[in-house]
């Protein structure tokens, strides 16, 4: 009796070990099938990106950067009271620059340069020209303020952030800041 209760207890242990094993490996199929659908997700995401859209939304981005920072900077106000709005305009556009950035870093060659030619077309729009007058007009007023100067001059560059094999060029601290380093 004492041996059959020892193997009825062995068998026990072994089919609770058998279902532990069978559970794991059940519980690792779900989560490599979640990480499967996530990176064929991010893949499709990026396939599907329409280029032509994305270099529009690029172009939109850097057009708007200029008239909201030609309207902060009409009538020359104080660099105390726009320093801290062209700071957070900036780090906004970046946000969303960087966001654009990565579906344009997975696109062909072909595909980039459709972007490229979308965002190269934001300086024939007559909404930039005017903007970007101003802005020219107004910018070396606030020479003084070294960071808001800075931040001033930066706008001419600002779609770099959508574009991360330029930006880790001529911005090596910034794409490490952003995460987009390499």
């Amino acid at each position: 009796m004492t041996s059959l209760s020892w193997r009825c207890a062995t068998t026990k242990t072994q089919r609770t070990n058998i279902n532990s094993i069978h559970m794991k490996t059940r519980q690792k199929q779900k989560f490599t099938a979640i990480a499967i659908l996530v990176g064929m997700a991010s893949f499709v995401q990026t396939a599907l990106a329409d280029p032509a859209k994305i270099g529009d939304e690029v172009a939109q981005i850097y057009i708007q950067t200029f008239v909201e920072t030609a309207d902060l900077l009409k009538g020359s106000p104080p660099a105390e009271e726009i320093a801290k709005p062209i700071a957070e305009l900036k780090e906004k556009q970046i946000t969303r620059l960087v966001e654009l950035g990565k579906k344009i870093e997975g696109m062909s060659a072909a595909d980039k340069a459709v972007v490229q030619s979308k965002v190269s077309a934001a300086y024939r729009d007559p909404k930039f020209k005017e903007a970007f007058a101003v802005y020219s007009a107004e910018r070396n007023k606030y020479i003084d303020d070294k960071e808001l100067y800075a931040n001033l001059k930066s706008f001419n560059i600002l779609t770099q952030y959508a574009f991360f094999d330029l930006l880790r060029k001529q911005a090596p601290e910034e794409a490490e800041r952003l995460g987009v380093a390499g």
